[in-house]
Parts: structure tokens; sequence; C-alpha cells
């Protein structure tokens, strides 16, 4: 089919010590035509990165040796860009914020279901200009966000907002709307940068 034609340019790498897990990970992808390698831990998964052309890692959260938080940093010390990193995990020791504000593009609990997860690849891995398009919103819109930042920079180092190709991360005031609430949002930032962010 096209869909699989497309996909099989993308390589995608799954990490996780569970074998069992992992070869299902792995066949799961690779139904929907994606070229896949596999890696018991960080390390073999760091080795496989450098040899190039992995597009996205589907990483578990707790393995020996290497963490899946250890593994995305040092991934990204070697590219800021590629690959992308989706985390699955039952978040019994890390945050879902730790995971975003390291860079993560993505982040799912076991159990999940495999079609939104697949979903969310091929959103991932569709073309860099179609990454922050506009979508329709699924639910009604009820809040509307306005903030200011002194800077993208500042904004970025007091951990309030993050940029990445997966989306945005925003600390918002406690309490913030409920999950599953669509937002109306705009972002500006100072220094005379005249930095405007806004959409839904």
């Amino acid at each position: 089919s096209h869909l699989s034609a497309e996909n099989a340019k993308y390589l995608i790498l799954v990490v996780d010590d569970d074998d069992d897990y992992r070869n299902l990970l792995a066949a799961t992808v690779s139904r929907r035509g994606y070229q896949t390698c596999q890696a018991a831990s960080g390390a073999q998964a760091l080795e496989l990165i450098a040899k190039g052309g992995v597009s996205l890692v589907l990483t578990d959260y707790r393995m020996p040796g290497m963490n899946g938080v250890e593994l995305l940093s040092k991934i990204k010390q070697t590219d800021l860009d590629l690959p992308l990193v989706i985390f699955i995990s039952g978040f019994n020791d890390v945050t879902i914020e730790d995971v975003f504000e390291h860079g993560a593009a993505a982040v799912f609990a076991k159990p999940f279901d495999r079609n939104i997860l697949l979903s969310e690849i091929e959103r991932l891995l569709a073309a860099p200009q179609t990454k922050l398009s506009l979508r329709p919103p699924r639910y009604p819109v009820t809040n509307d966000v306005t903030m200011r930042f002194p800077g993208l920079e500042n904004a970025s180092a007091a951990k309030l907002f993050n940029l990445g190709r997966g989306g945005a991360f925003v600390r918002l005031d406690e309490p913030g709307p409920p999950v599953g609430t669509t937002l109306h949002f705009e972002f500006e930032f100072g220094e005379g940068s005249n930095l405007k962010l806004s959409g839904i």
C-alpha cells in the first residue's frame, strides 16, 4: 500500500530489556510498514543510533545500566533534532514534566492503545512543516491562555516554557484546566524579539 511504502523510509529503534515486550512492540510498528531495529539496553541503543538512519526511538523508562531519561539525554547531546524519542513506561519513578523537559517527543503509560501509539508515530514523523500546523479542536474551546515572558531563553531556563519538535510545554498556575481541555493560547516573548506564538 501507499502508506506502507511511505513508512518504509523510516527506521524505528525499539529499546526494552524485556525481550518479549520488545519483540511485540517491534512487530506492532513493523506491521505498519516501518523498518525496525532493537536494543536490549541504553548502551546498545546508542551504538545503533551512532550508525545513523534512526528516525524515532521507542524506549522503556526503567532499564538496568541506563534508564530512559539518561538515554534521552545522551541522544540529545549528539543530535538535538533526530531521532525523536517516545517513552513507554509505568511512571512509578519519573514525572511526565521531567520527561518532556528532557526533550521527549511523546509519553505513553502502560498499558496503552497501540493504534493511538501508531497515530502519534505517524504524526511525529510527518514533514516538519506540518508539525506545528493547527488542527481542528476535538473539544469546544473553553479556556484562553495568554502569557508574556521576558524572553524565550529566560522562560526556558526558568522551566516555564519549552518548545520542541513534538510540541510545547508550558507551566500553568494550579489548578490548571482539566486534562482533555482545548486551549486557545497566545505567548509573547520580550527582549525586542517581537516573537509571538498563538493557536489552538
